[in-house]
């Protein structure tokens, strides 16, 4: 994600909810990779550093227990430059059906 001016918050850094979002999104592509229906049931955030306008910001998410009904997730937001913004732990819970096609 490159941050832009819409991401800003008043103190000119990216704003919270911006880098939730980034970070939720792998985490639901990480949860939900198998098409097994997954959803966030907690996430917690930890912020590190500031991104700036213009960075280009990175979410990687790792399965830090793959169990089949209560997943647990990491997810490390970087910026270009590998320093950590943010980091981002979170779990599931996996429904007995298939995601939808549509």
């Amino acid at each position: 994600m490159t941050v832009t001016n819409e991401h800003l918050n008043g103190g000119h850094v990216c704003q919270g909810g911006a880098l939730f979002t980034l970070a939720d999104h792998a985490i639901a592509a990480l949860m939900n990779q198998h098409g097994e229906l997954t959803f966030g049931i907690s996430n917690n955030i930890m912020f590190v550093g500031s991104a700036k306008e213009g960075d280009q910001l990175k979410a990687e998410a790792v399965f830090v227990a793959n169990h089949h009904k209560i997943p647990s997730i990491e997810v490390s937001v970087t910026n270009q430059d590998n320093k950590l913004i943010c980091h981002v732990t979170g779990l599931g819970y996996r429904k007995s059906v298939n995601l939808p096609t549509e």
